[in-house]
Order: structure tokens, then C-alpha cells, then sequence
């Protein structure tokens, strides 16, 4: 065994473990469904990672990617409700008010994916003296990854105002679960970048994007294990968007 299959073979059982495991936990029943939903869908892109960097040729690689491109689409929309839902004393209000915008910008990039399918990249060597396969992405891909990365860039900036909205015990109890969470979109926000600036990536990007995905996994895991995550109620203000880190270091 390699050590990309062992990063995502590790990375897979992990985010199994839990997604299996957070509806038993004690917060807000909406916000761990979304959080298993979200977990799984990271484990079912991993688990085609793998399989893409196993394969043989650059056909094969292609089909593999667009299909993580597909499933891929999935994640801002679940990962996105998520965050204002996460320990959120309001987050029905919010909901209320802003559920159409929610489900449309959920629903763009899926469809996008869908749609274009196989059209979204191509796998070619970079050029005629490196062979190292590179993605190419078509005028459909870089929109798609244009969406994937302000979709990283949103739920990042509400995970932040949760966590400075948080104070005292409240903090300290949410803060891995948060920063697992950071490290994983803040990955994406750098891969997602190279791919627009570039217009494509290094197919070995995706081994950066599993290593994220498992450290954050066991972030999160020393969350659940040392005090778990139970209800906690927090009511972010519009004034944290002024100053938010993550807008900053984007």
C-alpha cells in the first residue's frame, strides 16, 4: 500500500466514524445532520481520490476526477448550513429569511457539475519534457471551482463568527470541532485558488487536500472525545463580518 491509499483509506474511516456518530451526539438536531451529511459526502470524494490516484491512465484519471468534481459540488450547500446552524441560537430566523438564496446557491453548482459532467476538465501531462499529469479545466470547471471556493470562503467566515462570538467554557468546547473544520476549507481555499489562477491543478493537490481532511478529522475526533459537543447557544454579531480574519487573509 502507498501512502495516498493510506492517507485515504484513513481519511475515509475516519470521516465514517463521524458522520455515524454525531446524530447520538447532544447539539442541535438540525446541525448534526447536516455535520453527518457533510462527513460522509468528504468520505465518498476521498474514498474517489484514491481510486483516481491509483489509476492507471489518463483516461481513467479523468473520469475519476469528474466524478469527484460531481460529488464535489455537493459540499458547499450542506457544509454552508451547517455553519449557521452549529451552535446558533437564531439560525431559524436566518434560515427564514434567507433559506431561497440558500437553496439556489446550494443548487448551482450541482447542477453545473451535473450537467457538464465529463466536460469539466481533462487530464494531460503538463507538457513535453514533465510528464506529471496536470488538470486542465474547461471554462465550465473554473466556475465550478469559482463556486467551491466562495462557497470555502463563506463557511469559514460564519465558523469564525461563531467561534469569536463564543466566550469562556462555550469556547473551549466548540473550538476543535471549528478549527478541524478550519483547517480543511482553508486547504480547499488554497487548491480551489491554484486552480482559478492556474486554470488547473497538480493532480498530487489532492494528496494536500486528504492530509487536511485527516488532520481535521482528528481535530475534530479530540473534540467528541474530550468533552463532546453539546448544546450551546450563541448569537453572532453583524459586526464580526467587519473585521473577519478570514475575509483578511483571502
Amino acid at each position: 500500500m502507498d501512502l495516498n491509499s493510506f492517507l485515504s483509506g484513513t481519511a475515509v474511516f475516519f470521516c465514517v466514524i463521524l458522520a455515524l456518530t454525531a446524530p447520538f451526539r447532544s447539539w442541535q438536531r438540525t446541525a448534526r445532520w447536516f455535520f453527518a451529511t457533510g462527513m460522509l459526502i468528504f468520505g465518498v470524494e476521498t474514498l474517489l481520490q484514491g481510486i483516481s490516484l491509483s489509476a492507471g491512465s489518463p483516461e481513467a484519471i479523468n473520469f475519476w476526477q469528474s466524478l469527484i468534481f460531481m460529488v464535489r459540488s455537493l459540499l458547499p450547500g450542506v457544509w454552508f448550513c451547517f455553519s449557521v446552524t452549529y451552535s446558533r441560537g437564531d439560525y431559524r430566523a436566518f434560515l427564514k429569511k434567507w433559506g431561497a438564496l440558500i437553496i439556489a446557491g446550494s443548487l448551482l453548482p450541482v447542477a453545473l457539475a451535473f450537467l457538464v459532467g465529463g466536460g469539466l476538465l481533462r487530464v494531460v501531462p503538463y507538457s513535453d519534457t514533465d510528464p506529471t499529469l496536470w488538470l486542465y479545466f474547461s471554462v465550465s470547471g473554473k466556475l465550478l471551482n469559482g463556486f467551491l471556493l466562495l462557497g470555502a470562503v463563506l463557511i469559514l467566515m460564519n465558523l469564525e463568527r461563531t467561534l469569536r462570538s463564543a466566550v469562556g467554557t462555550a469556547r473551549w468546547r466548540i473550538k476543535f470541532l471549528l478549527l478541524g473544520l478550519g483547517i480543511i476549507f482553508g486547504v480547499r481555499i488554497y487548491t480551489r485558488s491554484q486552480a482559478l489562477l492556474f486554470s488547473g491543478s497538480a493532480l498530487a493537490l489532492a494528496s494536500v487536500e486528504t492530509g487536511a481532511l485527516l488532520l481535521g478529522c482528528l481535530l475534530i475526533g479530540t473534540g467528541f472525545i474530550r468533552r463532546g459537543f453539546g448544546k450551546i447557544d450563541v448569537y453572532p454579531s453583524r459586526a464580526v463580518l467587519h473585521t473577519s480574519l478570514t475575509v483578511l487573509l483571502v
